[in-house]
């Protein structure tokens, strides 16, 4: 298992397995960095959102999700009921929701200890 860090993302309802984090969408959900060890102890239902790869310059001949795209399913979770899934994003992936997405952007986040 590799030791590499990648973004976790639940609803902060159901968040008892991130245990502390960052939370986004008015406390909604929590964002943390997890190992993929860690990932792997998480006995529910996992969206690999990571693997589906990144196209951050929505170049066409490249594979992965546009801008768009992550930016749609990211939205969606303001808005549907809130589930135990543990979504894993990559690094490049969570960065640009921090740098680009207006839920994701360092002044919505709040720090809990």
């Amino acid at each position: 298992m590799s030791n590499k860090i990648l973004y976790a993302v639940m609803y902060a309802k159901y968040s008892e397995f991130l245990g502390t984090g960052t939370t986004y969408m008015g406390g909604k959900v929590l964002l943390k960095g997890l190992t993929e060890a860690e990932i792997s102890k998480y006995e529910g239902t996992v969206n690999r959102i990571d693997r589906l790869g990144f196209n951050p310059d929505d170049e066409t001949e490249q594979n992965g999700l546009s801008t768009g795209e992550l930016s749609s399913i990211m939205s969606r979770l303001a808005t549907q009921e809130p589930n135990e899934v543990l979504g894993v994003l990559s690094i490049p992936q969570g960065r640009w929701l921090y740098a680009n997405h207006n839920d994701f952007k360092p002044k919505e986040g709040i720090k809990e200890s």
